[in-house]
This record gives structure tokens, C-alpha cells and sequence, in this order.
């Protein structure tokens, strides 16, 4: 889903390695994949650029142990997916949402839709006497969630931002879930849920985060 093939290079060479160790080959490739979103999503090309080059030059000479994360971009990484995504630019959002979307889908998960668009359940703009300012009287504490993966959801259609602002029981079957259905997991978690409120948002938060941590062992 990414969209540089920067990875490529160390992937051949490690397969040419070793081609017929399969349990070598998993674990690599769950590690580069780990380490091409983190590159992705955290550094500039410069620096991506000159990650890949240490791994090939280590390849070169022994078995590609830098491929692994070190424990503090491990942390950094982490960090990284705890805050504001939302505010990240598209392509870094884009690839984050539909990662987490095929942890929780585990298998199978296809990714063909024409229309990618990522929505707030708390909406961006809140207007006094709301459902949402009732439901979130605190304005700290909506800038504190907002932008944050457990405040969003992938849509396969494109926003419509007079339906942002409904209720949450209306937003959710009307604009989330036309016809009762979506082709995202990530999506469908809300389904279930009656309100929206700071709790709901911190526990999903918590959840997704933790799904990150766990395939990706951060």
C-alpha cells in the first residue's frame, strides 16, 4: 500500500540470501514492512534513503540485524501513532487507517475502493447547544481526541461535511453506514455503540494502539 519501492533492494538481497530458510524470510519481511511504515511515516526521503542503505551495506556483511528497530524508534514510532494522525499528510494517514484496518481484518483484507475518505465521529467543528457540546462540554478535551485514530474512521465515499454534524445515532446510520454497511473493520467497531462520548473515544484509543503495538511489537 505504500507508495515508494525503496524497500525493494533489501528485500531481493535478503531473499537471494536466503531463499530457502522460510522462517528467516518471515521474519525479515514482517520486519521490513514494520520498519517501511515507520520510515514512511516518521522521516523525510533523505533519511529513509539512508536507513535502506545501512540495512543493504548490512546485509552485504552479515544477516541484516538493522532491519530491527531500535528501542528508541520503537518508542518513537509509537508515539507517532498515538498522536494527531489526522493531521499527518494524506498519504501517511491513508496508510496508517488501512493498516490498522487489515490487523483487524486479519485476513483477506483487499483494498480496491475508488474512494478513500477518513471522517471524524466527534466532528471538527461543534456548535453550542449541540448534541456534541452536551456530550463533550470540555474543549480540551475534544482537541485532545480529535484527531487521533480513535476518533476516526475510513469511509468509501467521499465526506459530506452537511452531515458531519449530526447527532451521533444519525451521523453513524445515515452517513458512516448508508444501507448498513462498510467495507472497513475499522468501521464497523462503532456499529454496536449508542453514544460517543471522551470515554468511548480513550477506551478505542487504547484498544487501537494496543493492536498496533502487538503486530507490530512496538
Amino acid at each position: 500500500m505504500l507508495d515508494n519501492s525503496d524497500w525493494v533492494p533489501a528485500a531481493m538481497l535478503y531473499y537471494d540470501k536466503n531463499k530457502n530458510n522460510s522462517a528467516g524470510l518471515d521474519g525479515f519481511f514482517r520486519k521490513l514492512e514494520r520498519l517501511a511504515y515507520m520510515l514512511v511515516c516518521s522521516y523525510n526521503v533523505n533519511q529513509r534513503i539512508a536507513r535502506y542503505a545501512r540495512i543493504l551495506s548490512d546485509l552485504e556483511a552479515s544477516d541484516g540485524e538493522s532491519v530491527d528497530l531500535s528501542d528508541r524508534e520503537k518508542k518513537d514510532f509509537a508515539d507517532r501513532l498515538n498522536s494527531d494522525v489526522y493531521i499527518m499528510t494524506s498519504p501517511q494517514k491513508k496508510y496508517i487507517i488501512l493498516r490498522l484496518d487489515s490487523f483487524l481484518a486479519e485476513t483477506g483484507a483487499q483494498y480496491d475502493h475508488k474512494v478513500l475518505s477518513i471522517e471524524h465521529i466527534l466532528p471538527q467543528t461543534v456548535d453550542d447547544g449541540s448534541y456534541w457540546s452536551q456530550k463533550w462540554p470540555d474543549v480540551q478535551e475534544r482537541e485532545k481526541w480529535l484527531h487521533k485514530v480513535g476518533n476516526l474512521i475510513p469511509l468509501s465515499r467521499h465526506k459530506n461535511s452537511s452531515a458531519s454534524n449530526y447527532d451521533f445515532t444519525k451521523k453513524k446510520n445515515v452517513y458512516f453506514f448508508k444501507n448498513g454497511a462498510t467495507p472497513y473493520v475499522l468501521a464497523s467497531q462503532i456499529m454496536p455503540l449508542t453514544d460517543w462520548t471522551p470515554a468511548e473515544a480513550e477506551k478505542r484509543q487504547a484498544s487501537l494502539i494496543a493492536l498496533f503495538k502487538q503486530n507490530w511489537e512496538l
